[in-house]
């Protein structure tokens, strides 16, 4: 289980406390001290500065979808941005680039988004994620696909109406949010 809590400041999103549960061992935290301008991490005794603007690895997502919605005309294809992103034992600078306007399956049909891919932070590094934002939705992710270096793959899927927030339904008052989520990991290829 994975979890991400924080909250927004000048830089954005800002994570307080990212934490990773793997089976039955007890969960590896990253905690983002602001005031004391440290990450400290219970896996590790370590701790290090964060950057301005530092994510971890789900906010990282949350990050991007703000900045495309304040500024879509800036992340054309091709164009790369800089974030640092904290895991549970230590943080590294992720390359994420834009890879162009996509129609995306989701669970309740296809939507237009924009595809973000990462780039490998290092030789070897075999680890994928891709993201797809779809403006429809107000650039919130309509799917996320992550490659483990192993070839497994966790897969999350929009499941909510294809809507922008706020839009009313025609026959009805309610939300065009309230039944969305995002699906749990799919099977391996």
């Amino acid at each position: 289980m994975y979890s991400s809590k924080g909250h927004i400041d000048a830089f954005g999103v800002a994570p307080e406390q990212y934490s990773a549960q793997r089976g039955r061992h007890a969960a590896d935290i990253a905690i983002f001290n602001r005031e004391t301008k440290q990450i400290v991490y219970t896996k590790m005794p370590q701790s290090q500065p964060p950057a301005d603007g530092a994510q971890d690895r789900f906010s990282v997502v949350m990050q991007l979808a703000s900045l495309m919605r304040g500024d879509p005309d800036k992340y054309k294809p091709g164009v790369t941005r800089q974030f640092s992103v904290a895991d549970n034992d230590s943080s590294e600078i992720w390359l994420i680039e834009t890879v162009g306007d996509e129609n995306v399956q989701t669970r309740n049909g296809f939507t237009a988004a924009r595809h973000f891919t990462r780039l490998p932070c290092r030789d070897g590094d075999k680890r994928k994620l891709d993201i797809w934002l779809a403006p429809a939705l107000g650039w919130l992710p309509v799917r996320i696909l992550q490659t483990e270096p192993n070839g497994m793959q966790i897969e999350l899927l929009w499941a909510g109406k294809l809507q922008p927030p706020g839009v009313a339904q025609q026959a009805g008052t309610q939300d065009a949010y309230e039944e969305s989520a995002l699906a749990s990991p799919a099977e391996p290829p």
